[in-house]
Formats: structure tokens, sequence, C-alpha cells
């Protein structure tokens, strides 16, 4: 009975606890900000906070948003993101407007590769400053939607070296006809962060670009194949061990 006491005590405990803590409230105050997350994700953001951070239960609501944004910039939005990108959220009537589409408001999304398209088929995942002849293409994610951004004017906060998982801001940034997001100095702000994991995908990937590009047996006499198609698959199984991977920037 006192086990089963305790336990029951315990759970109200945390119910109590988790209630002061207002997961609702700092996910609203998130969105605020443009940052979209699953409230499960903000649950267990505020629960490891509780354990870790003394006093987190009663320190005030702009405090423990604060310290649940921290958290974010590291957290993978593959998994924690509730999504802001939806196709259908750009103003205008694209048969209309062509180029003169906007994805309205902030908009805080993460940056899960990027790659220098301007460059050389080697070296695309080299640094360059930023300049005009410098176009990065960046595979871009809010958890459920993905896209695709590219530099349409110098920014020199973006690099292809930038750690994978990066969180940028996005605000009115122009929507094209294809559906990508045109990126200039007005428009993004590198908010930081990262994500470990895709970090070290990301390494691998760089490592095994470096090596030479030879080709398989197979497409020895179709150079466009084994440049491409059998660099990409390489890439792939650099990164994650397997084939199926969506989003490469290159």
């Amino acid at each position: 009975e006192r086990a089963r006491g305790g336990v029951g005590s315990f759970a109200l405990r945390w119910r109590v606890a988790m209630a002061s803590l207002g997961p609702d409230a700092i996910a609203r105050e998130l969105e605020k900000v443009g940052v979209h997350v699953r409230l499960a994700w903000v649950e267990s953001c505020a629960a490891h906070l509780l354990a870790a951070e003394p006093g987190f239960g009663s320190m005030p609501l702009r405090r423990r948003v604060d310290l649940c944004y921290l958290q974010f910039l590291h957290a993978d939005m593959n998994s924690a993101g509730s999504g802001c990108l939806a196709p259908g959220d750009a103003d205008g009537d694209p048969a209309r407007d062509g180029d003169g589409r906007v994805l309205g408001g902030r908009r805080v999304v993460q940056c899960d590769e990027v790659a220098n398209v301007s460059a050389s088929f080697n070296d695309r995942y080299k640094d360059q400053p930023a300049c005009e002849k410098r176009v990065l293409k960046l595979a871009l994610t809010d958890g459920p939607n993905k896209m695709v951004a590219y530099e349409y004017r110098p920014i020199d906060g973006l690099a292809v070296s930038m750690p994978a998982g990066m969180k940028l801001a996005l605000t009115k940034a122009p929507v094209d006809k294809n559906g990508a997001l045109r990126l200039s100095p007005e428009n993004v702000a590198v908010l930081g962060g990262g994500v470990a994991h895709l970090e070290e995908a990301r390494a691998r990937v760089v490592d095994r670009w470096k090596l030479p590009n030879r080709p398989t047996p197979g497409n020895a006499g179709n150079a466009n194949a084994a440049g491409a198609g059998n660099r990409r698959a390489e890439l792939r199984r650099a990164a994650w061990g397997r084939d199926a991977f969506g989003g490469a920037a290159a």
C-alpha cells in the first residue's frame, strides 16, 4: 500500500510540476518568434530542464522560454518541428505573380545541408567567401516539410562548412515559380546551433567528396552516370550507411 501510495504521490507531484511548467504556454511563446515545435518536444525539453536547472519550475515564463530556445538550437527539427513551411503558405497567386510570391512572417527553419552549386562539381563542398559568383543551395526543413533555398545575393553568415542542423530565421522570403526560396541578407538571419548526428554525417560526406571519383564497374563508359549518379549514391552511403536519403543539396 505504501509503495503504491508513493508511486501515486510521485505521479501526482509530477503532473502538478508539469502543469506549472506550462508547456503549452512555452510553445505559444516560441511560436511568437517563429519557432514551431511539437508540444511533445516542449514537454520533453521542460522535463529535462526541470532536472538540470535548479528552480526551473518556479522561473518566470520568459526565462523558461529562453532556456527552451537554447535547447531548441541543438534539437533536430526533422523530429521536433511541427511545421511552418507548408507549400500553400506563400502569399500570392503563382499563376499570376510568378516570382512575386512571398513567404510572409518570421519562420525558423533548420538547414540540413549546404552546397556551392556555382562551383565545379568537385568543389561544391569547399568554402568560398560570400561574393556575387557564389550561389549556395540549402536543404531546409521545418519537420514535416522540406524546401530548397538558393543564395540570391551574397550572405556573409552562410557557408558550406556551417554545422548541419543550423537554425535560420526567414522573414518575408520570396518564393520562385519552382517553389524554391530566394535568400538575401534582408530576409534571412543565422541563429546558430547545430545537430550532432547531422554534422557527423556531413563530415563523412565531405571526407568522401575529397576522394577521387572513379567509375564503378558497368559504368566505365558512361561518364555522366559515373560522375553524378554514382557519386551521389556513394555520398548517401558515406553519410547514412544506406542509399535512401532525401534532401541532398548537391
